[in-house]
């Protein structure tokens, strides 16, 4: 096999206007078939490195370059990004601006009818294709009516249906349900017999470890490279790079206990753990989570009966009962097209029942404005260019605090407290869309939470963000949950409702299917298996070896005697 189907050689970038390279002397050889993961802090290069490779740095992205890609003997940087579009596919991971046709099937069917694929070939890899990203029946579907992991599944569908030599995916799982992460992985790993050769950005552990190589990148520079082996077992060099490693490991390491590969037998590990396991420490975490879930005050959001039909004999939600009670954290969560979304935009009036009601602080969202409900529900969409408008970050921060009549030296202490929370201090002035994917998303979850509503519902809210990020936004909405708000999160990252949700719902095809805390959700594996979730692994663990659902290593740490 050769060593040279993909070379990068010095590879330097600085965008228009940089203050520093984005890519700072990369260099890169893959074997055609490699599945090669690129991992690091949100800024830290992993896209700019993904758009050099397709070509689009430096043709469609002013700036400085130099360096050189080689991909099958020709160089790159001197083909036209069009003519590569038949050798090079990308998955970007603002997924829905590269979405365009009126239905699923035209827009798996444009690649392909344009690199001159017969007609009988396109209609096999729309089946194809369709197929292996869950969306065989979506042929004839709107795609603007497609829910956002359902997007991100049919992006990859339309790239793949190219059948490029190179495929390029940039955080191409983060929308999706765990199931639908852990299928599409494994579909990736079996494209063209294993023969297709794949570059990966990804925060996720999980997801690197399927590769056959890793490089971290830390602000444009080669931090580290190796196998999963090598790279992914070592937790504080995973953490300094913005990853969250292996609970299990955390654990072992502090303890000075052997870590675990990706691929290793933990069995002594495990057998250590359970002769030092306390049951009395469990109980005591059991006795404090019945104490929070008694200190919970009245309903404040009300859902009875509500049905949600756009267009006739299209249902998306079907008698959904709830009740979320004042200072609860409730996680909803569920496949992607469940209806996650669509419910919490009745919760602020963004959607308006066909059938049934909703009711915030007992009085019916038919009977709010939009104004009146802001100021209870504040909402945090997941596509943030749904939410943001402003010239300047500061400007769309400070804009409801404003508008809310709150004094101007509140409004600067809350816009610096959203800001820091969300890694964005010092980009006041910035424009936010200039910003990546990322960015925005921080921006506009900082925008809410500036407001500090009553009732803070998330959407996805942690997506583009790195582990650090993730866990500086999740902290600071717990300390507005102990301060009183109410908080609803949708999120697909099982780890984050583990650690931080009192509740969670699980939706599936428009119903509450479980209603529970996540000790009982991840106690339960065939609901979580009816439902398309995975359990964190720390779960998964302690109910094997321990009989008991520990939630994180934290909690699995508490529960151990001696050192």
């Amino acid at each position: 096999m050769s060593n040279d189907f993909l070379k990068v050689r010095g590879l330097r970038f600085t965008y228009r206007g940089g203050k520093r390279p984005a890519l700072d002397g990369v260099d890169l050889s893959l074997h055609r078939g490699e599945r090669f993961y690129v991992m690091g802090r949100s800024g830290a290069g992993k896209s700019s490195l993904c758009f050099s490779l397709r070509g689009l740095i430096p043709e469609c992205c002013p700036g400085e370059y130099a360096g050189e890609i080689i991909l099958d003997g020709k160089s790159v940087a001197k083909k036209r990004v069009r003519e590569l579009a038949g050798q090079i596919g990308i998955v970007f991971q603002d997924f829905e601006s590269q979405l365009f046709c009126t239905t699923v099937e035209l827009e798996v069917a444009f690649t392909p009818q344009n690199l001159g694929v017969p007609k009988e070939e396109i209609e096999k890899r729309i089946r194809r294709y369709l197929e292996l990203t869950r969306l065989r029946g979506f042929e004839k579907r709107d795609t603007t009516t497609l829910s956002g992991g359902e997007k991100q599944r049919l992006a990859l569908a339309a790239v793949l249906a190219g059948e490029p030599e190179l495929l390029i995916l940039d955080e191409v799982t983060s929308d999706l349900d765990p199931a639908g992460k852990d299928e599409v992985l494994k579909v990736v790993s079996r494209l063209k017999g294993g023969r297709q050769t794949i570059v990966a950005a990804t925060h996720a552990y999980e997801e690197a470890s399927r590769g056959t190589s890793i490089m971290f990148l830390n602000e444009g520079n080669v931090a580290a490279q190796g196998s999963p082996s090598e790279i992914l077992c070592m937790p504080r060099m995973l953490e300094e790079n913005g990853i969250r490693s292996r609970e299990i490991n955390v654990v072992a390491e502090s303890r000075g206990w052997p870590l675990v590969p990706p691929d290793g037998n933990a069995g002594g590990l495990f057998a250590e753990i359970k002769r030092r396991f306390k049951a009395s420490r469990f109980g005591e975490i059991l006795a404090r989570e019945k104490e929070r879930r008694e200190n919970c005050g009245q309903p404040i959001i009300e859902v009875e009966g509500l049905t949600f039909c756009p267009e006739r004999d299209k249902e998306i939600l079907s008698g959904v009962d709830l009740s979320i009670r004042e200072r609860e954290m409730v996680a909803i969560v569920g496949k992607n097209g469940a209806g996650k979304t669509t419910l919490i935009k009745h919760f602020n009036g963004l959607l308006s029942p066909t059938a049934g009601e909703v009711r915030v602080k007992g009085i019916s969202t038919k009977k709010s404005s939009p104004f009146e409900l802001c100021q209870t529900v504040g909402f945090v969409f997941q596509n943030p260019d749904h939410q943001i408008f402003s010239e300047t970050v500061y400007k769309e921060v400070s804009f409801g605090p404003r508008n809310f009549g709150v004094a101007d030296r509140e409004i600067e202490e809350r816009v610096s407290e959203a800001l820091a929370a969300v890694r964005l201090k010092g980009s006041e002035e910035e424009d936010p869309f200039m910003l990546p994917k990322g960015g925005r998303q921080k921006v506009a979850v900082a925008s809410v939470l500036a407001m500090r509503p009553e009732v803070l519902v998330l959407d996805e809210p942690t997506t583009g963000l790195d582990y650090d990020e993730t866990t500086a936004l999740m902290e600071l909405v717990r300390t507005l949950n102990e301060k009183g708000h109410t908080v609803v999160l949708v999120t697909h990252a099982m780890w984050v409702v583990a650690r931080y949700a009192h509740r969670v719902v699980v939706m599936d095809g428009g119903r509450i299917v479980a209603d529970t805390t996540p000790r009982g959700l991840f106690g339960n594996p065939p609901v979580l298996e009816a439902a398309g979730l995975l359990s964190p692994e720390i779960a998964a663990f302690s109910n094997s070896f321990l009989g008991k659902t520990l939630l994180s290593g934290k909690e699995l740490e508490y529960c151990l005697e001696g050192k």
